[in-house]
């Protein structure tokens, strides 16, 4: 896979090292905002209020947290069902972190052009039709072709913050790891969720990724990415072609004929394999917010923030996966696991899988 890298050391590469005092005071804030939630649950407060205030916990704590909230909300295995609905919001209806004529201002700076030279229907007084944890999303025409685009700009003070969080939710997960006794590193963890949103920062790097797994479904039979902007793109502005379908999960509880639902599941499913098996280059955040089905009844995929690669070694092991998952081979499914670097590399793998 991708290498992964000290969020840290990626964050204070766009911002400068916070100091002791400014980590501390972000510590202090994490521990008032989350000891708010737990306290409530001590009083018994129901859980649809609790989720409330969570998901406006969330919001207040920046983009780690949103981004914590967002991957918590698609394990309604483990969680109540009323706190994963109310962190789906968190995906892409969260409020706009910049005014209208931020935005713009961010846009013509990024561009070196007046927003009316780029574009139409785009001004300080337009709305975004999503805003998420590092930017928000407006709706609107190049002027040169009258293409529909979906133009994304990046909040001003995303680098600041997460240099914070970087080492602030690090001290906080190593606490709460020590604490419990757990096992886990809860410090790597952190490192992980940070890290992978401080990759997200570069909107150059994720065109060009979206350009490349839009060529992979060109033919667009039951797949479909948007077109990339080049000319319209830089490290904090991204502009792809417009997309207008509905929310995979909203179009799978409007009472969709069995056979569309099961027609959409076989192009996620071969898209998804061919994506890991064949290609090794696959979108890392799936969530609904970011999956919708358009007017074609194709499976659109949208924001490319996410991407990871796998190697050949990789791409074999994780078939062997399938095979000896589908074999129910506990023997092969631990060495699989340690080439792969899930597991330690021990006796014990094997005995854990049985398990």
């Amino acid at each position: 896979t991708a290498p992964s890298s000290s969020a840290a050391a990626a964050a204070s590469t766009r911002a400068a090292a916070p100091s002791s005092l400014r980590v501390a005071a972000r510590i202090a804030r994490i521990v008032a905002e989350l000891g708010v939630i737990q306290t409530r649950k001590w009083r018994n407060v129901d859980v649809a209020a609790r989720s409330v205030k969570m998901r406006r916990a969330f919001v207040r704590l920046g983009p780690a947290f949103v981004k914590i909230g967002q991957a918590l909300s698609t394990r309604r295995d483990v969680l109540p069902k009323e706190l994963c609905e109310e962190l789906a919001t968190l995906q892409d209806a969260m409020p706009p972190s910049l005014t209208g004529a931020e935005a713009m201002a961010i846009v013509e700076a990024e561009l070196g052009k007046p927003v009316a030279e780029l574009f139409d229907g785009l001004d300080a007084s337009s709305e975004p039709v999503a805003a998420a944890s590092l930017g928000q999303v407006y709706r609107a025409r190049l002027r040169t072709t009258g293409a529909e685009v979906a133009v994304k700009v990046q909040r001003a003070d995303v680098g600041g913050l997460l240099a914070v969080d970087a080492v602030a939710v690090r001290q906080v997960c190593a606490a709460l790891g020590a604490a419990f006794a757990s096992q886990t590193d809860f410090g790597a963890v952190a490192d992980e969720i940070v890290g992978r949103i401080v990759d997200e920062l570069d909107y150059a790097r994720e065109a060009r990724d979206a350009a490349a797994f839009a060529g992979l479904y060109a033919d667009g039979e039951d797949v479909a990415a948007p077109d990339v902007f080049p000319d319209y793109c830089s490290d904090r502005v991204l502009t792809l072609g417009w997309l207008p379908g509905e929310k995979l999960d909203e179009w799978g509880r409007a009472g969709q004929a069995r056979a569309q639902r099961a027609r959409l599941v076989a192009a996620g499913v071969r898209c998804t394999a061919r994506q890991f098996f064949e290609v090794g280059f696959f979108h890392a955040d799936p969530h609904p917010g970011n999956l919708l089905v358009d007017g074609r009844g194709r499976l659109a995929y949208l924001d490319f923030g996410r991407m990871g690669r796998l190697d050949d070694d990789d791409r074999f092991a994780l078939m062997s996966v399938v095979v000896n998952f589908a074999n129910r081979d506990a023997a092969g499914l631990a060495r699989d696991f340690r080439e792969l670097g899930f597991v330690d590399a021990d006796e014990r793998a094997e005995e854990t899988l049985r398990t």
